[in-house]
């Protein structure tokens, strides 16, 4: 159970994905990523998003999450039409855009960068 978080805290979670004793979770209310660990209870570790907007350490609308196997994190911010990768300690690594891709370019990054075998957000 989480010992220091409340309902009220999440907003609005959207996407979680698991890697190793880590769990990940977008929400779109506050516009914000979230990072616990389980250890004996499961406890936040981190945030990151600092308010809606377009920097670098801000998110619109996070909704789909996905970890790779190195344990880097990918985040859909969906209203700034673009990936967010951070590392595992939810850091700022780069931005992919994907608002002057065509459909089936879409199609391709989110195939190759969401379920090849790099990726398993459950493992």
């Amino acid at each position: 159970f989480l010992t220091t978080f409340t309902h009220r805290d999440m907003g609005w979670p959207q996407g979680i994905a698991l890697h190793r004793d880590n769990i990940y979770v977008t929400n779109s209310v506050t516009h914000a990523v979230f990072h616990f660990k389980m250890e004996q209870q499961i406890r936040h570790v981190a945030t990151f998003g600092r308010g809606e907007g377009s920097s670098d350490e801000q998110l619109n609308y996070p909704k789909g999450i996905t970890v790779s196997t190195d344990g880097d994190v990918y985040v859909a911010d969906c209203f700034n039409h673009r990936i967010k990768i951070l590392d595992p300690s939810l850091r700022f690594k780069k931005t992919k855009s994907i608002e002057k891709l065509e459909t089936k370019s879409i199609e391709k990054l989110v195939k190759t960068h969401f379920f090849n075998r790099r990726f398993n957000p459950i493992s």
